[in-house]
């Protein structure tokens, strides 16, 4: 079974092979700097998600899962 990937995944894989080589970098780094954002400043997401439709917590918990997963990489990274 295959799985069809969102608009959003492609234009993501698109930039970083496509691109300049830093586009992955870039990519990286912003996703851990608003993940940190988001976790570090909850009532803040709170208040801005409140009326939108999306779930805060839910956001929220995203955010933790991206800083969970980027440090477990990166800590294979530091003891390869």
């Amino acid at each position: 079974m295959s799985r069809k990937h969102s608009p959003g995944y492609k234009a993501i894989v698109d930039y970083i092979l496509h691109g300049e080589p830093l586009n992955e970098a870039f990519i990286l780094e912003a996703f851990y700097r608003y993940a940190n954002q988001v976790v570090h400043n909850p009532n803040a997401v709170r208040d801005q998600l409140k009326n939108n439709g999306i779930n805060h917590e839910a956001w929220i918990q995203c955010a933790k899962d991206a800083l969970a997963v980027m440090d477990k990489h990166f800590k294979k990274l530091k003891t390869a």
